[in-house]
């Protein structure tokens, strides 16, 4: 009996450690949840890297409900941004600011954190629209907005956006969208790399006012548009007549139905939002187009996704880069499958300063590049990129801007033109 009972106990502890020495074996087998990235420049980079939800989720696993991931270099977490693109209540890409050397790989730690534990990234990005809602009140934020055809603010009691439209920067650049019917797309230039146009553009009372087009310690609006396509902005071809998404300034009535902006984020490393045309008037035919922008942190470009629907077979949609104020023709280069178009010369306000332009899009998709008359009563001054797209196909394009008041280096068209090819050519860090 005391023979079957110490065998019983001696069995029972070997069982019990042999547990503890598996569960310890388990434990320290177990790797840490980690991704890693990797750099094939030769060169170091520093560069917001975009991953959409179905290979974060191949990489990690099931996220834990109510959690987000955040990756840590050591003990500091690095930014980390998650944008919900369709609206619909559930993050789409995750973005991160990783930091990889030369020709390296480089492994953050994963942690999931609640919504109330994340740390607070300083913001490198901003998207800002100010809305004036009535005659007695000043302008504020907005995250959504509407303009219908027959509401453009010309003949109004009072102007109700702030510097005209909404406005998105990164740490170098910033731009504007017309939304007052015009749907152009100007050029701020920065010269810090503070956020700074959602403090500009209206006055003490809050009323919208012209106040950016002077020199200020942050910068100035630099970029004449005039009746040409600014930076990027959009047009379409029909049997060799182009048509303006939008109208000019003083117009009764605009060519789009209803136009709507939708903030997405504002940063810290990506600011994001989407433009909806709804029912444009393209040679009697009804037209919708979405066009959604991006801007990242330490980029000195704009990027912008278009697809259009409400037709069938092909149409020649038109990208646009002003050419005011520019004494040299463009510069082509195929770079990396896109074809890159560039200028540079003092192409601002009364030649003051020196600033270069680009614009990239498809090779594939890109049919011509032609350059609009200097006058007439449509789109003037303007290289036209023309390209191919179906319906519900994706146009990628970015847009460029640089200015010498920020960096003198970029007062030189060769260092402007190495600098683009550059950026527009370099290998993006991957997720392995």
């Amino acid at each position: 009996m005391c023979n079957k009972y110490l065998y019983s106990i001696r069995k029972m502890a070997l069982l019990i450690l042999g547990g503890v020495l598996f569960s310890c074996q388990s434990a320290e087998e177990s790797t840490p949840l980690s991704l890693t990235f990797k750099n094939e420049n030769a060169t170091e980079l520093a560069q917001v890297v975009t991953m959409p939800r179905a290979e974060v989720l191949k990489k990690l696993g099931d996220i834990p409900a109510g959690t987000l991931p955040v990756l840590f270099d050591g003990e500091q977490a690095i930014p980390v941004q998650f944008d919900d693109l369709d609206q619909d209540g559930q993050w789409d890409e995750f973005s991160v600011w990783a930091f990889v050397g030369a020709e390296q790989e480089k492994t953050y730690a994963v942690k999931f954190m609640k919504n109330d534990e994340l740390p607070a990234f300083k913001a490198f990005t901003d998207v800002h629209f100010g809305v004036k809602p009535s005659k007695e009140e000043g302008v504020r934020p907005v995250l959504k907005a509407t303009i219908k055809k027959d509401e453009l603010p010309w003949d109004a009691d009072f102007y109700p956006y702030q510097a005209d439209g909404p406005m998105w920067e990164n740490d170098q650049i910033g731009f504007r969208q017309y939304f007052d019917g015009r749907n152009c797309k100007d050029v701020f230039g920065k010269r810090t790399a503070d956020l700074s146009l959602h403090k500009i553009g209206f006055d003490a009372k809050g009323n919208p006012e012209d106040n950016y087009h002077v020199l200020a310690d942050w910068g100035r609006d630099i970029m004449q548009v005039g009746s040409s396509l600014g930076a990027g902005s959009l047009a379409m071809e029909v049997d060799g007549k182009m048509y303006r998404l939008g109208t000019k300034i003083n117009a009764k009535r605009n060519n789009v139905d209803s136009t709507k902006f939708t903030m997405i984020n504002r940063g810290p490393i990506r600011g994001i939002f989407k433009l909806d045309y709804f029912g444009w008037d393209v040679a009697g035919e009804k037209i919708n187009v979405s066009e959604i922008i991006y801007i990242n942190r330490g980029e000195h470009c704009y990027r912008s996704t278009v697809t259009a629907s409400g037709f069938e077979g092909e149409r020649t949609l038109i990208s646009g880069m002003v050419h005011l104020n520019n004494d040299f023709p463009v510069t082509k280069q195929l770079v990396n499958g896109k074809e890159v178009l560039m200028s540079h010369d003092k192409q601002t306000y009364n030649k003051e300063f020196y600033m270069g332009l680009a614009l990239v899009v498809d090779a594939k998709q890109l049919k011509a590049v032609e350059l609009a008359p200097a006058k007439g009563d449509g789109i003037t001054s303007t290289y036209c990129a023309k390209t191919n797209v179906k319906a519900g196909q994706a146009y990628h394009t970015q847009f460029f801007a640089t200015w010498g008041m920020q960096d003198e280096r970029f007062r030189k068209a060769d260092y402007f033109q190495q600098f683009v090819v550059g950026a527009v050519g370099v290998k993006p860090i991957v997720l392995i």
